[in-house]
């Protein structure tokens, strides 16, 4: 009772003056190690608790105590140790799991961090705040689609805050998902009408969906709030290269440098856009002075791996690209480009492995199975490239690339009518594609000329 109304004093005194039977009861001890805690004497808090580790139903608490106290002298390893012990007798305490993800990501271990997070969110599964930091630590660690899943979760929650939908529709705007990230930043823009980040991820949205109009307006709403800003100059910016005005965009940039020199985000869009105006020497010039300085800018590596790439140098494109996923290993985006830099070296074993792993860490991306596709078929493995191309189409149905792939194997393998369904799917995708109408046009030619006698049927 002295405990529960801040009475620590008291309830030492009373803890201390019991001589009866409960005196070396565990409880007793717990109660004793909780009062000193709360008068600061943390050491005499720490030897108290200590003494109730032999009662297996007590000593759970009092790890999980003893953790504050190491925390208190600063010690966080030590912290860590009490809050798993703690956690590996009572795994259901999701505000444990929550404390220890929060201390391992103090220390930058994210990936131990991350199935804490998992646990506190499969406990407690409508709680924004585990939501919202599942969804960010996915993000972190580069798994885009489980972030975008995990945030559409937290969404949903009535305590959500309105940062969590600009930081959605940014997750969402990273992985492809326009329409979705159009809406989250549309819900951001209402409840903060001022924000001129918000502002200008409105403007990728919409530039993502092809309202380039609408995103110069973002953009230019956002600019004059804020002209000096380097995001919104860089916003901007990326509307104007979006347009062609490619020379126009190079000047934002430079004037976005001009206000921060050393803005690594900014200093890379002006590096892809070198590329884009085939000044690739000057790009590659840069983008190698940037992973000098930022030697851990996973996104530098990926850019310079592209621009290696765009000089035919394929060896250092692999090495770039490897720093890329090294540094972020769970992420999918840079595994992917490691895959196909692999490939393109023609080391296409090592292509499949990596591949193989970014499919487990997004068994939903369907460029991951369209890749493999293309791998299997350079290993001349048909039957595998066809299953990869076809699954790719049952992730994406409107994954183009693959239904062209799989018409072009079904069309070897003398299916000429599935070949031609594969090939009207890619027109009523993009009708003015001349590959796919000049093939569809050879196939249905095929299955005139043989009739069907020599035709297969090759189980989908």
């Amino acid at each position: 009772a002295q405990i529960r109304a801040n009475r620590p004093a008291k309830a030492e005194n009373a803890l201390l003056q019991d001589n009866g039977p409960s005196y070396k009861d565990p409880y007793h001890s717990l109660l004793l190690g909780i009062s000193r805690m709360m008068l600061g004497r943390f050491e005499d808090a720490k030897e108290t608790l200590q003494q109730t580790h032999s009662n297996p139903m007590i000593r759970p608490l009092a790890l999980f105590l003893e953790a504050q106290l190491w925390l208190k002298a600063e010690d966080n390893e030590k912290a860590i140790t009490a809050l798993n012990s703690a956690l590996s007798v009572w795994p259901d305490e999701a505000s444990w799991h929550a404390k220890l993800a929060l201390l391992y990501q103090e220390n930058n271990k994210l990936e131990a961090a991350l199935p804490h997070w998992q646990n506190a969110v499969e406990l407690e599964p409508e709680n924004a705040e585990y939501l919202t930091s599942l969804a960010r630590i996915y993000r972190q660690v580069g798994q885009l689609s489980d972030a975008q899943a995990t945030y559409a979760k937290s969404l949903q929650t009535s305590s959500v805050t309105p940062k969590v939908w600009k930081e959605a529709g940014e997750v969402a705007l990273a992985i492809g998902d326009a329409e979705k990230a159009e809406a989250w930043f549309e819900r951001a823009c209402s409840l903060m009408p001022s924000d001129v980040g918000v502002m200008i991820g409105s403007s990728r949205a919409a530039m993502a969906l092809g309202n380039v109009k609408i995103a110069l307006e973002h953009a230019r709403k956002a600019y004059r709030l804020a002209p000096n800003n380097v995001e919104v100059l860089t916003g901007l910016g990326d509307v104007f290269a979006h347009k062609g005005k490619l020379e126009k965009a190079i000047q934002i940039y430079d004037r976005a440098l001009r206000v921060s020199e050393e803005d690594r985000a900014v200093q890379l869009a002006r590096s892809k856009l070198l590329l884009r105006l085939s000044r690739t020497e000057e790009a590659v010039a840069d983008l190698r002075a940037l992973t000098e300085t930022e030697s851990e800018f996973e996104d530098a590596w990926a850019a310079l791996s592209e621009a290696y790439s765009s000089t035919g140098d394929k060896d250092a494109a692999l090495e770039a690209a490897s720093h890329a996923a090294k540094l972020a290993p769970r992420n999918v985006e840079y595994q992917l480009l490691l895959g196909r830099k692999f490939k393109e070296s023609g080391q296409l074993d090592q292509a499949l492995s990596v591949l193989t792993k970014a499919s487990s860490l997004a068994p939903v991306d369907a460029r991951i199975a369209r890749e493999l596709g293309d791998v299997h078929k350079a290993r001349r493995q048909d039957t595998q490239a066809l299953d990869a191309y076809l699954h790719a189409i049952t992730l994406d149905p409107k994954e183009a690339a693959a239904y062209k792939q799989a018409g072009l194997i079904l069309k070897v393998l003398k299916s000429y009518g599935q070949a031609a369904d594969m090939f009207e799917k890619v027109v009523s995708i993009n009708p003015l594609d001349p590959d796919a109408l000049h093939q569809l046009a050879a196939v249905r030619a095929l299955q005139l000329v043989h009739g069907g006698l020599e035709e297969q049927v090759v189980a989908l």
